[in-house]
């Protein structure tokens, strides 16, 4: 079986099941955002757990022994993410400072970098992909 043949089944059994209730919908949305923010700031080398995030993120819990970097990190994706969230509510617009605030969010831990385009090369660790050098990024 060809996989877009799986694929179409596989939509189909979706497709059959009864809709969601919008407080299913809300517990989705937060698990999803939380395992965003969580894979997200990991791959960035976070050293919260799961679980961390989730205190940080959701209790507001401050969690000792853990750089606080890491902790503003969280809480900037969270609210990046709510940013974002919002904002689709209003349109599918995405603008050069859309894009500036959700990064200013995302490091506001890092005032000096927030908001700024990046100066230096980056890379992803383990990865073939060859992103943009710094000149390259405001275009």
């Amino acid at each position: 079986m060809a996989i877009w043949d799986q694929i179409d089944e596989a939509k189909a059994v979706l497709d059959a099941l009864p809709p969601l209730t919008n407080g299913s919908l809300i517990r989705l949305d937060e698990e999803f955002s939380l395992q965003f923010n969580y894979n997200s700031n990991r791959i960035e080398g976070s050293t919260l757990t799961e679980q961390e995030t989730r205190l940080v993120v959701k209790d507001g819990v401050s969690i000792k022994g853990k750089p606080v970097q890491d902790q503003f990190a969280a809480i900037g994706h969270q609210k990046a993410y709510s940013y974002l969230c919002d904002l689709l509510h209003d349109g599918p617009l995405l603008s050069e400072e859309i894009i500036r605030q959700a990064h200013r969010f995302v490091l506001m831990g890092q005032p000096e970098d927030a908001g700024q385009y990046r100066t230096v090369p980056v890379y992803i660790g383990n990865a073939d992909v060859i992103l943009p050098s710094p000149h390259l990024v405001p275009a």
